[in-house]
C-alpha cells in the first residue's frame, strides 16, 4: 500500500482548512450587511449612527469583494490546473528542442526568436492570475503529428485576447517587472512575483472572458516532446 506523505497530508489540511475559513468569513460579511439595511431602512437612527453604519458597510462591502475573490482564486487554481500543466509541458518540451537547435547551429536570429517567445509563453502560464479563467496557449485542437511523425504544436493566435496578454506580459519582461526565465524561480519568489504584478498587469482592464472553458485534456503522450 502507498504511504501517504504527512507533509503533503498536512498542507492538504491546511488549505481545506483556509478555503473554509474564507467561506465562513465571506457568510458572516453577507450577514451582517444583510442586518446593516434592515437597520437602515427603519430608520430609528440619528445621523451620527447612520453614518458609522454606512461606514460599516462600504467596508464590509469592499472586504465581501475581496473574500470572494479570493475563493474565486482557490477554485480556477484548482480547475485550470491541468490545463496549465500541460501548457508549460508543451512549452517546456518546445524550449528544450530550440535551445537544443540553437546550441548545434550556434545560434542564429529565428531560433533566438522563438526561444524568447517561448519564454512568453513561459511567463504567461505562469503568471496569468488565478482570478480570471484562464485560456490555452497550446490547446488540443493545435497539435497535431505530421506525415512526417514529427509532433507539431501551434501557438493559439487565433485568440485576440490571447494575443494582447502576451503583449501585457512581454511589455512587463521589458521593464524587469517579469523574470526573463521564469524557470528556475522558487514557490515564493514565484508567488511574491505573481502577487506583485497581477494587479499590474490586469488590474484596470482585466482579462476579457469570452472563450468557451477548456475542455479537460487527456494527459497524453504528445506532450512528450523531444
Amino acid at each position: 500500500m502507498k504511504k501517504t506523505d504527512p507533509n503533503s497530508l498536512k498542507k492538504t489540511i491546511k488549505t481545506n482548512q483556509k478555503s473554509k475559513d474564507s467561506t465562513k468569513g465571506l457568510s458572516h460579511v453577507k450577514k451582517r450587511l444583510r442586518d446593516i439595511q434592515r437597520l437602515k431602512k427603519k430608520n430609528e437612527y440619528s445621523a451620527v449612527r447612520l453614518v458609522d453604519l454606512e461606514r460599516e458597510e462600504k467596508g464590509l462591502n469592499l472586504l465581501k469583494e475581496q473574500l470572494g475573490n479570493r475563493n474565486l482564486e482557490r477554485e480556477n487554481a484548482v480547475k485550470y490546473h491541468k490545463v496549465k500543466f500541460l501548457d508549460r509541458k508543451t512549452i517546456l518540451g518546445l524550449l528544450k528542442r530550440v535551445e537544443r537547435s540553437i546550441e548545434e547551429k550556434e545560434g542564429g536570429s529565428e531560433l533566438d526568436v522563438e526561444r524568447d517567445e517561448l519564454l512568453v509563453d513561459l511567463n504567461y502560464t505562469t503568471f496569468f492570475p488565478n482570478r480570471y479563467k484562464y485560456m490555452s496557449l497550446y490547446p488540443a485542437t493545435k497539435k497535431e503529428t505530421g506525415e512526417d511523425g514529427q509532433k507539431k504544436v501551434e501557438r493559439n493566435t487565433d485568440n485576440a485576447e490571447i494575443v494582447r496578454i502576451r503583449e501585457l506580459i512581454r511589455s512587463a519582461m521589458k521593464k524587469k517587472k517579469l523574470p526573463d526565465d521564469s524557470r528556475n524561480l522558487g514557490v515564493e519568489e514565484r508567488n511574491k512575483i505573481q502577487k506583485n504584478t497581477s494587479i499590474i498587469l490586469f488590474g484596470d482592464e482585466g482579462i476579457h472572458e469570452n472563450e468557451e472553458e477548456p475542455k479537460d485534456i487527456k494527459d497524453d503522450e504528445f506532450f512528450e516532446l523531444d
